[in-house]
């Protein structure tokens, strides 16, 4: 038997592998399937496109795992709604919805990650909010959070939160 190794016919096989294990997954952990086959997906097809189907695929993955509330503060969990997230058109309405669900809610990358959609359409008000209320909640790691929170402030133009730190300022200035 001549081997026609084209990486092609390697990756739709391993395709098929994975979603023959999630048609028939009968373990403990069904989203460490959709974790590794996402994971996959991503290295055979880092341009993304069609070829990867990833949208498709993230949709298809926090679908199968809806209402398994297990999973709403798993990381990995998560980030398949990050990474569906990166590619829709509307992220500020999906992070309402997670929010609305508690999925993510004690995760620092949840608040890191929804600030900086924010941030980058510069309503930098709304981003140190959500970093605060991640704060609040001692979302984990904090430590983490707390770091991204200081690097947001710095990068933020001191007149841009001049009415967040107004109380602090004040403070300075008695005290100077």
């Amino acid at each position: 038997t001549g081997s026609t190794g084209s990486t092609g016919s390697t990756g739709s096989q391993q395709k098929r592998a994975f979603e023959y294990e999630i048609r028939f997954y009968t373990g403990n952990d069904p989203l460490d399937v959709w974790d590794r086959y996402i994971s996959w997906t991503e290295q055979n097809y880092p341009q993304g496109g069609k070829e990867s189907n990833m949208s498709t695929l993230l949709e298809r993955a926090v679908e199968a795992l809806q209402g398994e509330k297990r999973y709403y503060s798993d990381p990995r969990f998560l980030n398949l709604w990050l990474k569906l997230g990166r590619l829709c058109n509307e992220p500020l309405d999906m992070y309402s919805y997670l929010h609305n669900q508690g999925i993510g809610v004690s995760l620092a990358q949840f608040y890191i990650s929804w600030a900086e959609e924010y941030e980058a359409r510069e309503n930098f008000r709304k981003a140190d909010a959500i970093f605060q209320e991640g704060i609040q909640q001692k979302a984990e790691p904090l430590e983490r959070l707390q770091s991204q929170h200081r690097q947001f402030q710095a990068r933020v133009s001191r007149q841009t939160l001049l009415a967040l730190e107004k109380e602090e300022e004040e403070e300075v200035f008695e005290s100077s």
